[in-house]
């Protein structure tokens, strides 16, 4: 992605450290802490409607049913986005 696009940039990257200080409900897997979908603005974390479309992506690739469905409902509850059948 270019230099100052906007778009998701996953706030766990980096170092375990940062994943461990992230709070569990940043995560589409809150059990395992796995595909995050939240960013930290103004001290607070959001969900980011790029982030969890990347989270649902990544689950799908991982053929995760269920978080994938997990995702879809968020996407409507947060962003008010059907996606296509």
């Amino acid at each position: 992605m270019p230099k100052g696009s906007k778009g998701w940039k996953d706030p766990s990257k980096g170092s375990e450290k940062k994943r461990e200080e992230m709070p569990a409900s940043a995560f589409l897997d809150t059990k395992n802490r796995r595909y995050p979908f939240k960013k930290k603005q103004n001290g607070k974390w959001v969900p980011s409607r790029s982030g969890l479309m990347a989270a649902k992506s990544r689950a799908a690739g991982q053929h995760e049913v269920a978080l994938v469905a997990k995702a879809d409902r968020l996407l409507k509850r947060y962003f008010n986005y059907t996606p296509e059948k």
